[in-house]
């Protein structure tokens, strides 16, 4: 094929692409993240929903249902303000590396909303005037 037969050929498959895509170079540049920011949140996201097996598993005979809602909300008491940190630390150590992301960042943030509203299920007793 001669060079004006190349620049009129119309399959693109046979023509080449100096350039890369837009998607492939911003892929390459930026260094991924360990997958600790992925799993941690996954942790919280799982905290009620295991409550929520474990409560029927529970013996009916004795107060075992009772002392795993207020335990699981005292715990939470103290896991929150420890998972907070491990957040900040995480997001302080992706900011610095050049590899944070908003989509990360708000799956780490809305993963305290269920432990969240846990806590103040217990603290109030689900709302019970008792």
């Amino acid at each position: 094929m001669s060079a004006r037969d190349k620049e009129d050929n119309p399959n693109p498959a046979t023509t080449v692409n100096p350039s890369p895509t837009m998607e492939s170079s911003e892929q390459s540049n930026q260094p991924k993240c360990h997958p600790i920011h992925w799993r941690l949140p996954l942790f919280a996201y799982g905290y009620v929903p295991l409550l929520f097996i474990l409560g029927p598993l529970m013996d009916d005979d004795g107060f075992d249902r009772y002392y795993l809602f207020v335990y699981s909300g005292v715990l939470l008491l103290f896991l929150i303000p420890v998972y907070l940190v491990a957040l900040v630390w995480l997001t302080r150590r992706r900011l610095k590396q050049g590899n944070n992301t908003i989509g990360l960042t708000v799956f780490q943030i809305v993963s305290l909303i269920p432990p969240t509203i846990w806590v103040f299920l217990v603290l109030t007793f689900g709302g019970s005037p008792a």
